[in-house]
């Protein structure tokens, strides 16, 4: 009679020293998203900073990067289709219109690209 070996039952052997480089590299990457995490958040804190000082008048050292702000506007409304669906578009429009625009701000450096549609730039140099 044959043996029946199940394979389904073991693990593929991982030596030792591997089993703690992967650890190590784990741990590593949880190490590094966290300081990325808290830099994407000072950089914010940083660039909403300098969009106050500049819109307030300060003026920046000449010879120094173009920044300019760049401000979005949006309407925000998620529930616009089921609305058409139970008022109509007529009305669906007329609330639309009616609705406060959402504003983002963006600090950019260089020189700005094209106007877009909703937006406004302001640059200082």
């Amino acid at each position: 009679m044959k043996k029946v070996i199940r394979l389904q039952n073991r693990r593929p052997t991982v030596p030792r020293s591997g089993v703690l480089l992967v650890f190590q590299r784990q741990r590593d990457i949880r190490k590094l998203e966290q300081e990325l995490k808290e830099l994407k958040e000072e950089l914010n804190r940083e660039e909403d900073f300098l969009i106050e000082l500049l819109e307030k008048g300060a003026v920046p050292e000449p010879g120094t990067p173009t920044f300019y702000v760049e401000k979005t506007f949006r309407k925000n409304i998620a529930w616009r289709q089921v609305f058409e669906e139970q008022l109509g578009s007529k009305a669906a429009r007329k609330v639309h219109r009616e609705w406060p625009d959402t504003e983002y701000k963006h600090l950019r450096s260089g020189k700005p690209t094209r106007k877009k549609r909703h937006t406004e730039v302001k640059v200082y140099s």
